[in-house]
């Protein structure tokens, strides 16, 4: 789910208001940091497995700052589409189950 956000926290740290190497290193540095975060807390096949409740308030923030990227970019819309289609994603794996998603 985290390369589904990187191109929200790209956006984010290009449309930074600094220096243009701050604005690159934000750009490419803040997805490949939330990448990594992800792969091995919250990815189905995590590193390092969590708890319900841990896992949702981490994916949470994730996707909360990079919502929160967005609307910082000028792109407020995009910004709640986000936070919406996780919330919606996170219900139907609460009322489906994880193998109706192949999470298993």
């Amino acid at each position: 789910m985290s390369w589904r956000c990187s191109p929200h926290w790209a956006i984010g740290g290009f449309k930074t208001d600094a220096a243009t190497a701050l604005r690159w290193t934000l750009g490419i540095g803040t997805p490949v940091l939330a990448a990594v975060f992800w792969g091995l807390f919250l990815s189905p096949k995590a590193s390092v497995p969590l708890n319900g409740g841990l896992k949702l308030a981490l994916e949470l923030a994730v996707f909360g700052a990079a919502s929160a990227a967005l609307h910082a970019a000028g792109r407020p819309a995009s910004a709640v589409a986000l936070l919406g289609v996780w919330a919606v994603n996170r219900i139907l794996i609460a009322v489906l189950g994880p193998a109706a998603m192949n999470l298993k």
